[in-house]
Formats: C-alpha cells, sequence, structure tokens
C-alpha cells in the first residue's frame, strides 16, 4: 500500500485534490470513479523526511482498533446490507463516518481487495491482526449462501459479549491490583528509607537486637547494597518469562498454570467455555461444516489446552466420531456441557443448546466477579497484618525497650 496524490473534477466540473492510499494507480482512479471523480492527474505521494524512524513512527502513531470500535463496524455493515446497499458502497459510507484512522486504513485496504475482484472474504483474511478466523468464516459462509447481513450481525453480538466479560473482569481486578502495587511501594519506602533510618538510631545504644530486627535490618542492607542486581535480575526474569511463555511448550505450561489458579482459575475456565460455546453455536447458525468449524474454533478460544483439546476433537470429527464423544474424549468440559451437547446433537439444535451453555457460564464468570473483591480480601488483609506485625516486633519493640532503658 502507498500513498498518491490526485487531482480531479467532479460531476460539476470543480476541481478536486486530496490523497488517497492504494496499492496502485489504477485502484486509485478506480476508487476516484466509484466516487464520480474524474481523474486528471495521479502520482505517488513522496514520503516526507522524519529524523524518527518509520517502523518507530508507525508504532507511535498507529492506533489499535478497540472490540467496541470492531462490533460497531459490524452493526453498520449489517444496518446498510439489511437496507439493500452495496457492499462497496457500504464501506464507502463506513469509511466516511470512521473516526479512528486505523479503521478507516483497515476500510480501505477492504475496498482495494474487492477492486482487485477478490472476494469479501479474501479481502478481510488479509488483515489477520484485525479480523479472526472465525470472522473471517462467518463472513465467506454468509457471503456464499447469500446471508451476509446476519454474518455481520451475529459477528457483533458476538464481539459485543467477548468486550463486556473483559470489561468486567478488568474491573473486578483494578482494586486487588491496586492493594498490591500499594504493598509493594511501602516495602520499598521502608527498605530504602525507614528501616536505615532506626538502624542509626540502634547503633547509638550498642544495644543486643532481638533476631526479627537483625533479619529487617539485613534485608534492607541487602537491598541497598545490591538494588542495581537486584533490578537487573528481575528486569532479565521477566524477558526471559516473556519469551519463553512465546513458545510452543511455555505457552501451554503457563495456560495450564493460568486454569489451575485459586479464585481466579475457574473464573478463567468459564470464561473460555463460554467462549467456546458461543463459537460453536455461531458455527451451527452459519453452516460452516464441523471440521473446518472446530479448527477455527481452537483459534479462538486463545487458551494452549483448551486449544489441544478442540484440534483433537477436530481430528475425531473428521474421523466420523459424533460430538458429544470427542469432547468426553478431551476431558475438558463438565458433565453438564456434554449433557447440553448431546442433547443439541441429538436434536438438531446444537445451536441453542451452545447459545445456552454460553449464557450459563457467562452468568457464572458475572458472579464469580462480583464477589472476586470479597474473595481476595482477606488474603490482602493477610498480607497486609502480616507486613505491619514484622515492623512492630522488629522496629517497634526495640525502641520500647531502649525507652524503658533510657528512663531507668
Amino acid at each position: 500500500m502507498a500513498r498518491f496524490c490526485y487531482q480531479g473534477r467532479d460531476a460539476s466540473g470543480t476541481s478536486i485534490e486530496g490523497e488517497l492510499e492504494a496499492a496502485d494507480k489504477n485502484d486509485v482512479a478506480s476508487l476516484l470513479q466509484r466516487r464520480n471523480i474524474l481523474p486528471v492527474e495521479i502520482m505517488e505521494a513522496k514520503p516526507a523526511r522524519s529524523p524518527i524512524p518509520e517502523w518507530l513512527r508507525s508504532m507511535v502513531s498507529r492506533q489499535r482498533i478497540a472490540p467496541a470500535e470492531l462490533s460497531f463496524f459490524c452493526r453498520q455493515m449489517y444496518t446498510l446490507l439489511n437496507a439493500g446497499v452495496p457492499v462497496f458502497d457500504a464501506l464507502n459510507a463506513v469509511r466516511e463516518s470512521a473516526s479512528n484512522p486505523e479503521l478507516a486504513r483497515v476500510v480501505d485496504t477492504i475496498r482495494v481487495g474487492l477492486n482487485e475482484g477478490n472476494e469479501l472474504s479474501i479481502a478481510l483474511r488479509r488483515q489477520p491482526e484485525v479480523f479472526s478466523p472465525m470472522f473471517v468464516s462467518v463472513v465467506e459462509v454468509g457471503d456464499t449462501t447469500g446471508m451476509l447481513p446476519d454474518s455481520f450481525s451475529r459477528m457483533a453480538m458476538y464481539l459485543e459479549r467477548e468486550d463486556e466479560t473483559r470489561r468486567k473482569i478488568r474491573a473486578a481486578l483494578r482494586y486487588p491490583i491496586m492493594v498490591l502495587i500499594a504493598i509493594t511501594v511501602a516495602i520499598f519506602i521502608i527498605n530504602f528509607f525507614v528501616i536505615p533510618a532506626f538502624a542509626k538510631v540502634f547503633q547509638t545504644f550498642h544495644a543486643e537486637l532481638p533476631w526479627q530486627t537483625k533479619i529487617l535490618m539485613g534485608c534492607s542492607r541487602f537491598m541497598l547494597d545490591f538494588w542495581p542486581l537486584l533490578l537487573t535480575g528481575g528486569i532479565v526474569a521477566v524477558v526471559a518469562t516473556q519469551q519463553y511463555i512465546r513458545t510452543p511448550a511455555g505457552r501451554w505450561s503457563w495456560d495450564r498454570l493460568k486454569l489451575r489458579l485459586p479464585i481466579v482459575g475457574i473464573i478463567i475456565r468459564n470464561a473460555i467455555v463460554a467462549r467456546f460455546a458461543a463459537s460453536m453455536s455461531i458455527i451451527a447458525q452459519t453452516g460452516i461444516a464441523w471440521g473446518t468449524g472446530m479448527a477455527v474454533v481452537s483459534r479462538v478460544v486463545d487458551n494452549a489446552v483448551f486449544e489441544k483439546g478442540i484440534l483433537a476433537m477436530h481430528d475425531g470429527i473428521e474421523h466420523g466420531d459424533s460430538i458429544t464423544g470427542t469432547a468426553r474424549k478431551s476431558g475438558l468440559f463438565t458433565a453438564l456441557v456434554l449433557q447440553m451437547i448431546a442433547v443439541g446433537e441429538e436434536s438438531g439444535a446444537i445451536d441453542r443448546m451452545m447459545a445456552e451453555v454460553a449464557q450459563y457460564h457467562e452468568r457464572e464468570v458475572d458472579h464469580a466477579l462480583k464477589n472476586l473483591s470479597a474473595s481476595i480480601e482477606p488474603i490482602l488483609i493477610t498480607l497486609i497484618g502480616a507486613m505491619v506485625l514484622l515492623l512492630a516486633l522488629g522496629v517497634f519493640l526495640p525502641m520500647w525497650d531502649l525507652g524503658k532503658a533510657a528512663l531507668h
């Protein structure tokens, strides 16, 4: 994609100038003709020189497309297509109303793909960072069956549910994270400023200090003497952990650990099962083959443990096994979910059954998130109490003893 400067005239003969992003000059001419602009001159825009490298400038200037913006994009496409507006004209209307430059760029790229004669699903597939495999598959089926508006409507509802769940999780974790940050900052202040000040007072009396005070002073002295090494070691540990998680084995270990975490693990599991069931419901509604659909769902759940199990289900279905049988063999789902899958498969209403499973687990996630703060508060209070007790035993008791000795 490159930027081109153009000069042209509209239907009234008025001169028009501007810039467009396209693959080549022919694409620019096609876009202008669709806007009823007669191109007079088209030339490639010269990039302005800048001391900032291009890759850094693109990272800073490029905005991300929020899930809410993507769901609104789907709502707009559904409304326009349902009203009988052609796909290209609908994209033009969305492009004109886009407030996010990154979304506008994405729509421009889709239009260029359509101008090249590609189908809408192929144009979407060229931007995997924006459109998931399930999004592309649902749109492809809707485009093939003539139910493209319904496809965008289903994806809008799916994205809205996902965005709402993420917002609730972030809101529930905000309080515990702030408390942990406060505790961490307090520990650093105590070790770097408070304990060294008390240590100077204790040294002037040359008194025998209790073991609690010696431990506190030793930890403080260690942090003061070796803080550069501790800081470097912490950064190296974080970077090494991130690199390890990016490997297949590391991602598997990390995702399995998240499922086994106390309190939070069950919330993560329910959220994944809700995402799996919602995806299965959409796959069943759109009529995508189960073999292909399972491969798509495996990339949507965003968990290596579930991804491996769903891919095993995909292989089983490809070899003629039932969905219920493969789900039971995976060991990922509770008896309730397996029963709902079995009823849906036998009655031919698996889309409705999976929608019920998704709603049930979403309610479970909501309930757990509402009680998350109450569940974590005892742990946080215990940590704060232990820190206060340690300070009382290690700092204030010696001060009390020294005060009594001074009075005598």
